[in-house]
Formats: C-alpha cells, sequence, structure tokens
C-alpha cells in the first residue's frame, strides 16, 4: 500500500520497468512512454492505466494534519477517481485501489481486466480476459510472482501462494499452493 511519496516513486518506477519502459524519471523513459503510447503499445496503455492508480491510491492514504488544504486535497482526489474510472472505461479494465502490488505486467489489455481480489502481492503478471475476485465478501489473496494467462478465472474466499502459473482459461476455486502449475475446469495441479 502506498503511505508516502517514497512509495509512490518506488511503485511508479517498477511498473514502469516492468512495462518495458525505462525509467520514467529520466529523459530517455519519458520519450520511450511517450512514443510507445502514441504509436499504440498495449504496454504503455497499461502503465499509463497504472500510474493513474498509483496516484489514486496515494491521494486515497494520504491524511491530512490540518484543515487548510481540504478542499485543495478533495478536489485533486476527485480528479485522479475521474481520471481512474474514465481509463478504465477506455482500455477495459478494471482494479480496485490498494490491492496490487508494484511491478504488474499486463501485457495485453484487449479483452477486459478485472480485478477485486483482497491482495495481490509483488511482480505479478495478468493478461487479457482475467476476472479474480467477486464483489461480494469472498476474495481471494494471491502471492508474490503469479502468472494469469489469458481467461482465467480466480475466485472465492482462497490462497494462491507464491510463484504460482495459471494456465488460460482455467477456473481456479481452491487454494493452490506455492511453486505450482495449475490448468482447466476446474484447476488441477500439472506440474
Amino acid at each position: 500500500m502506498i503511505q508516502n511519496k517514497t512509495d509512490l516513486e518506488k511503485y511508479l518506477y517498477e511498473d514502469a520497468i516492468v512495462a518495458r519502459c525505462g525509467d520514467i524519471n529520466s529523459l530517455r523513459g519519458k520519450l520511450t512512454y511517450c512514443i510507445k503510447l502514441f504509436c499504440g503499445s498495449e504496454d504503455a496503455c497499461a502503465l499509463r492505466y497504472l500510474r493513474n492508480l498509483r496516484r489514486y491510491e496515494y491521494w486515497i492514504n494520504r491524511r491530512l494534519t490540518g484543515t487548510k488544504w481540504k478542499y485543495l486535497y478533495i478536489l485533486v482526489k476527485c480528479w485522479y477517481r475521474y481520471r481512474w474510472m474514465r481509463l478504465g472505461l477506455r482500455y477495459g479494465m478494471h482494479i480496485e485501489p490498494n490491492t496490487v502490488g508494484y511491478g504488474l505486467r499486463i501485457p495485453h489489455i484487449a479483452g477486459g481486466i478485472i480485478i477485486n481480489c483482497e491482495v495481490m502481492g509483488n511482480y505479478c503478471g495478468v493478461n487479457s480476459g482475467v476476472i479474480i475476485g467477486s464483489f461480494h465478501d469472498k476474495k481471494p489473496i494471491i502471492g508474490n510472482n503469479v502468472q494469469i494467462a489469458i481467461g482465467a478465472k480466480v475466485y472465492g474466499d482462497i490462497i494462491i501462494g507464491n510463484n504460482v502459473k495459471i494456465a488460460p482459461n482455467s477456473v481456479v476455486y481452491k487454494n493452490i499452493e506455492e511453486n505450482r502449475v495449475v490448468g482447466g475446469n476446474p484447476a488441477s495441479l500439472l506440474k
């Protein structure tokens, strides 16, 4: 979760590196990102959504000590919420704030992505057509380095361990231990 400006910079940096846009803080990284975004690269579009999501998370979690800047704070938070919703509609994505760790890799956004989990670890990968969680109380907990392939569905009150790979079009509704490869409907151990 992003608590301060240092956390925000770390999340933005890690997301940009994973999206193969380079260091966004350097001139070369900014130029690479702008060119990829102009050419319609899916990596750059996903990074654009993630950058706005991270800033929205920062403003959600920010605590003000005084009331001097209260209305400006509310205005900025509303602006990032508006941008988060608009970019989500444009790219067919919905990722709940404060759920996803840094280094999220989204290689394809064409089929729509919904991530509504309790928590998702760092350096995870999600492909198009993936649905994680439901809008009820039962949400999955996903570990670090989890790769979820095209069209996979993960739902229920489950725990997915670290270093797990979920095959395309799988339906996961049971716990998965660490260092596993699962696939099928219902998902079963492949390796």
